[in-house]
């Protein structure tokens, strides 16, 4: 996150993310898919680890964008936004957990 922006950690919005990490993230998860697909076209059935450090704690926004996260509405209500990345997916479409043994893959 540039400078003038690591004072608003609590007001960063994950899908308003620089255009600059964005791309890194999609550029990660690209060759991270592609390597998914090799593995289980190869019958290997541990998914391949995926390592995400950050130098700041404001790149937290960029791990909701991954994951997802609930969006508080003005009404205090939530909505869920699910990760763009499908395969790092922690909740499904109602917001249910994802077990852990379920291969990934197949969701």
């Amino acid at each position: 996150m540039p400078k003038k922006g690591r004072g608003k950690a609590n007001t960063l919005d994950p899908l308003s993310l620089p255009p600059q990490l964005q791309t890194a993230l999609e550029a990660l998860y690209g060759h991270y898919e592609k390597t998914f697909q090799l593995w289980d076209k190869a019958g290997i059935r541990v998914p391949p680890a995926s390592l995400s450090l950050q130098q700041h704690v404001h790149i937290e926004a960029g791990l909701r964008f991954h994951f997802g996260f609930q969006r508080e509405n003005d009404d205090g209500s939530t909505t869920l936004e699910n990760g763009r990345f499908a395969l790092f997916r922690n909740f499904d479409e109602q917001w249910q957990s994802i077990p852990a043994s379920e291969h990934a893959s197949d969701r």
